[in-house]
């Protein structure tokens, strides 16, 4: 089987060292905390798994801050960042606010089409799965529980708050796979921040300036995770109005309603992403564990998350990106050190790969004769354009947003 492997480099932040929290930094270059239970050990003992992932994700997003802002990234300090945020989202309140149904809609079509959501793609046509997807603030109680509530919690979120404590029990499943779900979840959903390229000529119509802002917003966002010191994310949880994003998988009946709501355009095709690879990774042993996560741990799993999922998607071939969302929920429920195995690249990794690969086809297959889909109606104005720069099929083998490709 021939698959890409990751470019073996340790991370450093080049010329732009003060970007970088020297924390974060710190967290990288030790091999992750928690995380180094879960990813492989390297052969190089001076460097690290998650050393390895983030270098390339860390340089092309400095090639887009470039981009897409005309500004050196080492000349923004955090709170020049804040700012700019901030000016770029009061923008976008104001021209979203009139074309919110359309933006939308724009939305679900553009994730849909995604060569990876086939599957999921029919069992929404099917009503098979429900989407409820809106441009607005976010609408889970995001606030994580007092220390000293713990008496007054219900049984459920007792146990979610269980999981969240560090992976003391390295051999607990629900706890390392929970913790691994969420790293795929977030990894995949970073990288479809940058979809919004896809549909530029319908977002041009509606206002000439949307690629670029939205371009602004989203590198601007992404490198503020990098600057940010570990644990600040607790504190800005407690603004409600610094919540970008949410995204909840409820059970309805028989069926399960995704819930979504972001606050611009780039947040709701990334909160879509994580809603649907939720709903696709659910499992008895850790459904109540995925409900949630800690804010710290998912900028972690945002950063070092993006290379995990590229790869595994690299086992694939182009033509068979639709098996992915069964292929990562097989890889979830895999032991530990067989994870390890896998992401490694050893010859135990690429035969449980082969294997993995095989059933996932035979799943597909399976699915596709029990099913009866209907033919979905064209949707109005959501032109997909062949020629666009942006390969989607080549998503986890290169940047495809990198504007140097």
């Amino acid at each position: 089987m021939k698959c890409k492997r990751v470019n073996e480099m340790a991370f450093d932040p080049g010329q732009h060292r003060n970007v970088v929290n020297p924390q974060r930094k710190q967290w990288i270059e030790s091999g992750g905390g928690d995380l180094s239970k879960i990813l492989p050990d390297l052969s190089d003992a001076e460097q690290t798994y998650i050393e390895m992932v983030t270098s390339a994700a860390y340089q092309q997003l400095l090639n887009r801050f470039k981009h897409y802002t005309k500004q050196d990234p080492s000349s923004i300090n955090l709170p020049q960042l804040v700012t700019s945020v901030q000016s770029a989202l009061h923008q976008l309140s104001i021209i979203e606010k009139d074309h919110k149904e359309r933006l939308e809609q724009i939305c679900v079509d553009t994730v849909l089409n995604l060569p990876e959501y086939a599957m999921v793609k029919e069992a929404y046509h099917n009503d098979e799965v429900r989407l409820d997807v809106q441009l607005g603030p976010a609408e889970l109680q995001l606030t994580m529980p007092e220390e000293d509530d713990e008496n007054n919690l219900q049984p459920e979120e007792q146990l979610n708050e269980e999981l969240f404590e560090e992976l003391v029990d390295a051999d607990d499943p629900r706890v390392l796979r929970r913790r691994f779900a969420n790293l795929l979840i977030q990894g995949n959903a970073s990288l479809k921040f940058y979809l919004f390229n896809l549909v530029t000529k319908d977002l041009q119509k509606i206002n000439p300036s949307l690629p670029e802002l939205y371009g602004i917003v989203s590198t601007l966002v992404q490198l503020g995770q990098w600057m940010m010191p570990p644990g600040i994310e607790e504190l800005a949880a407690q603004t409600p109005e610094a919540q970008m994003g949410s995204e909840e998988v409820i059970p309805q009946d028989d069926k399960y309603t995704i819930k979504v709501r972001a606050i611009c355009f780039p947040y709701l095709l990334h909160e879509l992403v994580k809603g649907i690879d939720e709903w696709a990774s659910l499992s008895e042993d850790q459904k109540e564990g995925m409900k949630q996560d800690s804010f710290t741990k998912e900028t972690e799993d945002m950063l070092v998350g993006p290379g995990v999922v590229q790869t595994i998607a690299a086992y694939l071939p182009a033509d068979k990106l639709y098996l992915l969302p069964l292929v990562k929920k097989k890889v979830i429920a895999l032991s530990r050190d067989e994870v390890k195995s896998v992401l490694k690249h050893t010859p135990e990794g690429e035969e449980i790969m082969e294997t993995i690969i095989d059933e996932s086809e035979y799943d597909w297959d399976t699915y596709k004769k029990q099913s009866e889909p209907q033919e979905p109606e064209e949707e109005p104005g959501s032109e997909y354009d062949p020629d666009l720069d942006y390969d989607i099929e080549d998503e986890y083998r290169k940047d495809p947003y990198d504007p140097d490709n």
